[in-house]
């Protein structure tokens, strides 16, 4: 089975058009990346569905890195 990082890793690659492998949890969505606003918006929303959660708007306004979005997954899937 995936670990939690692995999948967020996986959707945010999908959403990206990044390889997988190049995706680092430290990575910056618009400068390492390319993802504008509307772009960390859809791929929440895909690991919303995913991880079967919502997580608050306040938090996800706040997304910078993956690993800002990896752990706000594994505080409210819980």
């Amino acid at each position: 089975m995936k670990t939690v990082e692995e999948r967020i890793v996986a959707i945010v690659a999908e959403n990206s058009g990044i390889p997988a492998s190049d995706i680092k949890p430290e990575s910056n969505f618009a400068e390492d990346l390319g993802m504008d606003s509307l772009d960390v918006v859809e791929t929440t929303l895909s690991i919303e569905e995913e991880f079967e959660i919502t997580l608050p708007l306040e938090e996800t306004d706040t997304f910078n890195t993956v690993a800002d979005l990896i752990a706000a997954v594994e505080k409210h899937a819980r």
